[in-house]
């Protein structure tokens, strides 16, 4: 931080190195912050059309000087003409610790459930080095990469388990004095043992600010497999809008 000379012309006190001013708990040491979203979108259609459709997603995190953690869930049930036609749930979570002010290292871990692509069970378990390229009140940037381990569990498909190199990207920024933010977090992973086949998902989107701590949300979830299943398409995408609650 900014080095500020005070001087107390009775106690004659030394010089002091002031790193904040006003800290936050994690950057003072001395405690967490906590901070998430929780944001929810419903659609239900009658008439020439009848479909129903209900997305959630919940994450929170954790930040301390030394280290930050991260939680993330997710669902998505779609039906039209009373026939199901998605159903899909993630839960994912991370751990960094902090070697200095913007190096880390992380393990991460996810399970997830999707069997319109085949998928009764999905498994991610890694460990990597990561970089806080950007952390300040308006803007954030952290990137990873490492080495992790997929175990797929395929309803009808054969079953997979194979090393990947994976990675990860966390990104918002704040625009303007308004509280609008555009925001964008990705995983990937790289098949090590059939090269050519690579997944990654990705949720992208912006939170307007409407009435104290909840905002109107525009988001695309990405959802790419590079060799899916026969039958199966290569990407899966969704455009949301809801409602966000913001911690």
């Amino acid at each position: 931080g900014k080095t500020v000379d005070l001087v107390d012309a009775d106690s004659n006190m030394p010089l002091v190195d002031i790193a904040y001013i006003n800290p936050t708990p994690d950057e003072s040491g001395l405690g967490v912050l906590y901070s998430g979203h929780v944001t929810l979108s419903a659609a239900r259609q009658r008439g020439n059309t009848r479909a129903e459709r209900a997305y959630g997603d919940a994450d929170l995190t954790a930040r301390a000087k030394e280290y930050r953690y991260n939680l993330l869930g997710k669902f998505n049930r779609a039906f039209e003409w009373n026939q199901q036609v998605t159903s899909s749930w993630l839960l994912s979570g991370n751990y960094d610790r902090f070697i200095d002010r913007k190096p880390f290292y992380y393990v991460r871990g996810s399970a997830e459930n999707d069997r319109f692509k085949d998928i009764d069970r999905r498994y991610t378990y890694g460990a990597g080095y990561g970089v806080q390229v950007i952390e300040t009140p308006r803007t954030q940037l952290s990137l990873r990469a490492g080495l992790d381990y997929v175990i797929v569990d395929r309803l009808i498909g054969e079953n997979e388990h194979y090393p990947a190199i994976g990675w990860g990207i966390h990104a918002l920024h704040k625009m303007g004095t308004g509280g609008t933010e555009i925001f964008h977090d990705e995983e990937g992973f790289w098949n090590q043992h059939s090269t050519g086949a690579a997944n990654i998902r990705s949720r992208t989107g912006i939170r307007v600010p409407l009435f104290q701590k909840l905002s109107a949300t525009a988001q695309l979830n990405l959802d790419w497999d590079r060799k899916p299943p026969p039958d199966r398409r290569r990407t899966d995408s969704t455009l949301l809008l809801g409602l966000s609650y913001t911690r």
